[in-house]
C-alpha cells in the first residue's frame, strides 16, 4: 500500500473493519472525507470477511483485540487516534444461549479493551450496539408500539445482555472518566459485504446462500416475526454524523416493518427460488421495530434505498463476486440443552 498520510482532520479507528458495516463505512469515509482511517479486524473465518481497502489514507491491522490488548492500545497511541467506531462483534443472537462464554468474550471483554484505550488516549467512542437490547420491551405489547431509546431494555438472550452491559459500561466511563460517547443501535442491516456463509446469523445472507446452492429457503417458526430491515448504504451518513453528537443513544434502522414471510417472498422472487421450509421456532421476540425519530432528527437518517432495491443490489453482488462458499459450522457448542434440531451436529 501507499504511504500513510498524517495530515487529515481526524484519525478514525474502526474495529470490525472487515465486517458488513465496518467495511462499508471504511469505504464511505475514504470516498467522502479527508480523514485518515485505521482498520482493525481479527479476520476470523466465521464464514467470510471483506478484504482490506487499498488507499493511502487507510492502514489495516489484522489483530485479535482480546488476546492482544497492548498491541491495540499501541495502535491507538501511535496513530494519534481521536475517534473510535467500535463495530467488532460476533452478532449471532440466536446462537448466543448455546455459546455464552464465547459470546461474552467477543462482545463484552473485547469492548472492555476498546473502552480502556478510548479513556486512556482521550478518544471519542461511537459504539454500534444492537436492537436486541430491547428484548421483551414495550414493542411486544402492541402492534402500534415501536422501540424508543427511552424504553427500559429487557434483553432475552446473552447477546442482547452483552450489548446492554457494554452500553452501561460506556455510560459509567463517561461519568467517571469523562469519556465522550455515542451509542448507536442498528437494526437488521443487510447488503453488499455481508457474511453469507454463517448458518447461525444474517437471515438474508442465509437465504441467498441457500438460493445460490438451489436449496430450499428456511424460516424459523411461522414467519410472522416482524422486523425493520435496513440496507447498509442508508446508515453511512448517519454513522458519520454521529461524530457531531455527544452522549446520546440513538436507534438506527429501517422505518417500515415487514414480517419475515414478506421479506422471504421478496427474496424468492429476486433469486427465483421455488421452495420454502418452516423450521421449529427459536427463542426470539415477535416484533422489533425501532422508533426512528431521533435518528431522523439528529443523524438525518433516510430510507434512500428501499428493501426491494437493496435486495436486488445484494443478489447482484452475490452472483458477481461469488462470496458463497461452504457453510461455517461450529464443531462444538458450549451447551446443547434444548438446542434446536437444525443446529444439532
Amino acid at each position: 500500500m501507499s504511504e500513510f498520510k498524517s495530515d487529515a482532520n481526524h484519525t478514525i479507528l474502526i474495529t470490525g473493519a472487515a465486517g458488513l458495516i465496518g467495511w462499508n463505512f471504511v469505504n464511505y469515509l475514504l470516498k467522502n472525507t479527508d480523514h485518515n482511517v485505521i482498520g482493525v479486524d481479527a479476520m476470523a473465518d466465521w464464514g467470510n470477511h471483506n478484504p482490506p481497502v487499498d488507499n493511502p489514507r487507510y492502514k489495516f491491522y489484522q489483530l485479535n483485540i482480546l488476546s492482544e490488548p497492548d498491541r491495540f492500545d499501541h495502535i491507538v497511541m501511535r496513530h494519534h487516534v481521536n475517534i473510535i467506531y467500535h463495530m467488532a462483534s460476533y452478532a449471532a443472537e440466536g446462537l448466543s444461549p448455546f455459546m455464552r462464554c464465547f459470546n461474552y468474550a467477543q462482545n463484552t471483554m473485547v469492548s472492555a479493551v476498546v473502552i480502556n484505550a478510548a479513556i486512556r488516549h482521550y478518544c471519542k467512542l461511537i459504539f454500534t450496539s444492537s436492537m436486541s437490547v430491547y428484548g421483551h420491551g414495550v414493542c411486544q405489547k402492541s402492534e402500534y408500539k415501536t422501540f424508543s431509546e427511552y424504553d427500559r431494555p429487557e434483553p432475552i438472550d446473552p447477546y442482547g445482555i452483552a450489548k446492554f452491559g457494554v452500553e452501561q459500561d460506556i455510560k459509567v466511563a463517561g461519568i467517571q472518566h469523562g469519556l465522550e460517547w455515542v451509542i448507536i443501535r442498528p437494526h437488521n442491516v443487510f447488503g453488499i459485504g455481508q457474511n453469507v456463509n454463517d448458518r447461525y446469523r444474517n437471515v438474508i445472507g442465509i437465504w441467498m446462500h441457500q438460493a445460490v446452492n438451489g436449496e430450499p429457503l428456511t424460516i424459523y417458526g411461522d414467519g410472522e416475526q416482524e422486523r425493520a430491515f435496513t440496507y447498509v448504504d442508508n446508515i453511512m451518513v448517519p454513522l458519520y454524523k454521529a461524530i457531531e453528537v455527544k452522549n446520546e443513544v440513538i436507534n438506527l434502522g429501517g422505518i417500515v416493518g415487514y414480517t419475515i414471510n414478506e421479506v422471504c417472498d421478496k427474496v424468492m422472487k429476486i433469486t427465483g427460488s421455488k421452495e420454502l421450509i418452516h423450521l421449529e421456532a427459536r427463542h426470539e421476540v415477535k416484533r422489533a421495530i425501532p422508533n426512528p425519530a431521533k435518528s431522523i432528527s439528529i443523524l438525518k437518517y433516510k430510507d434512500v434505498i428501499d428493501i426491494d432495491e437493496g435486495l436486488k443490489r445484494m443478489w447482484e453482488w452475490v452472483q458477481t463476486e461469488n462470496p458463497v462458499k461452504e457453510w461455517f459450522v461450529w464443531n462444538e457448542f458450549e451447551l446443547t440443552n434444548n438446542i434446536y434440531s437444525y443446529w444439532k451436529q
